[in-house]
């Protein structure tokens, strides 16, 4: 069973939270009374999470008081199938109807979804998930790599497991991808295999042969009509909230006897996204004049004000000193008073410290632009997709992505680190310009710059 949040703030279409509060999963499992008490102890912890700090800092960002704040709980059925003493869905997913970061051949109004295996977790706190187009999803790709999910580990619950909110909040357990090898049926659709002598891809959950994460069955072979279902689902709610939506679901393909999987859908938001009224012209001697160009942005507009960023000092990153920068972050963020630049290597907020610095969104909550950039020794996919990133955007974020080898974006530490230095950390520079920065994102034409006023 799910015991999630339904408030008024967060239900709100103009700035709606995403994960925020807790969700608990408890089992549901032994005699009545440890039921009984484990529920208890649920909601309450639900209810606790309006007071947590990450609560606080987001409703003072968004200008809304605690007092204005309304929470009710509620209680779901957890999609999915038990196997041995694990309980999960086959498939977890988030999808959007507006792709602001559309490949070749494929458009905007296409949408985006992302897939992984086992409990959303995966996804929308992790950003580790296949990516997929809802309207094409049989767009043949020609590297391999590319059209295969790196998911090494799955969200599941514990049937055995009693809930405690000071162990674990949400009580869900991470097991590798291999561990499904023994369960066959949960594999269908999901994964291929590359046969050794051929090298070409066999369906068959039993094939012999190293296993890739592919849903070929789902997307490509219509085992299960997934593509169809979720892009009929987002023009459906994107027609009737008059505006792109989000929508996160999961599906069981494990159901008994003669019923059929099923498609449960878990929520519904609307994405904010900037004004897309406003008309941004970035001209050439913007990019000229550039500290920061990218050609894959999530924003539309100016922002007005900003003198200071807080730039990842490139010679100083380590993967592995990803949790060490999440601490600094939040110190610096606490000695600033004024919105700032974020710029950093890999995915911001990713629950998984190798993909990038794991900090909650209270650590940064006065940033204004995030700019994630690769380097040679990090290259990830950007955080579209996650609660992280949904609550960022909602709050009037820019979310810039700079990747030189793939599209011709740039970020010039050389510029940046010219201005007036106010605070240095063992992997951060904190600098601020004379005058405030100009800052353009045009998302509907994927362009935008950060660089100084004359």
């Amino acid at each position: 069973m799910s015991v999630r949040s339904s408030s008024l703030l967060e239900d709100s279409h103009y700035q709606p939270f995403a994960g925020v509060y807790q969700t608990s999963m408890i089992a549901n499992t032994g005699s009545y009374e440890k039921r009984f008490k484990e529920l208890e102890t649920a909601i309450k912890t639900v209810w606790a999470s309006t007071y947590f700090e990450e609560a606080r800092e987001y409703l003072k960002s968004t200008g809304h008081k605690l007092d204005e704040e309304k929470m009710a709980v509620i209680l779901q059925q957890v999609t999915g199938s038990k196997h041995d003493n694990m309980w999960f869905p086959n498939i977890s997913g988030v999808a959007r109807s507006l792709n602001y970061y559309p490949t070749e051949g494929q458009r905007a109004e296409d949408g985006v979804g992302k897939l992984a295996i086992g409990f959303g977790k995966a996804v929308v706190d992790d950003g580790s998930a296949f990516r997929f187009c809802p309207a094409k999803p049989k767009k043949p790709c020609n590297n391999l790599s590319q059209n295969s999910s790196s998911q090494k580990n799955f969200y599941a619950l514990n049937l055995d497991q009693e809930f405690s909110p000071y162990s674990n909040s949400d009580n869900l357990i991470t097991l590798s991808v291999d561990w499904l090898k023994n369960h066959p049926a949960a594999m269908k659709g999901i994964f291929s295999t590359i046969e050794p002598f051929t090298g070409s891809l066999n369906e068959s959950p039993r094939a012999e042969g190293i296993k890739i994460i592919t849903f070929n069955g789902m997307l490509k072979y219509d085992m299960f009509p997934l593509a169809p279902v979720v892009d009929d689902i987002l023009k459906i709610g994107a027609e009737a909230m008059a505006k792109p939506v989000e929508i996160e679901f999961a599906i069981n393909t494990e159901r008994s006897g003669d019923k059929k999987p099923d498609f449960s859908i878990l929520q519904i938001r609307p994405i904010t996204y900037g004004s897309d009224s406003s008309d941004v012209i970035i001209t050439d001697e913007d990019r000229k004049k550039a500290i920061v160009y990218a050609k894959r942005v999530l924003g539309n507009g100016n922002a007005n004000g900003v003198k200071d960023i807080i730039s990842i000092i490139p010679e100083a990153f380590s993967p592995s000193e990803m949790k060490e920068m999440a601490l600094e972050l939040e110190k610096l963020n606490k000695n600033i008073d004024a919105p700032y630049v974020l710029i950093a290597s890999g995915r911001i907020g990713s629950s998984d410290p190798w993909l990038g610095i794991p900090c909650s969104w209270s650590q940064i909550s006065k940033v204004q632009a995030i700019v994630e950039t690769s380097s040679e020794n990090l290259k990830v996919e950007p955080s579209e997709g996650t609660h992280f990133f949904q609550n960022m955007t909602s709050r009037g974020c820019f979310y810039l992505t700079v990747n030189p080898t793939i599209d011709g974006g740039f970020f010039s530490y050389d510029r940046l680190s010219k201005m007036n230095v106010i605070e240095k950390t063992k992997h951060f520079i904190h600098v601020r310009a004379d005058k405030a920065l100009i800052i353009k994102a045009n998302g509907l034409k994927h362009e935008a710059i950060i660089k100084e006023d004359e």
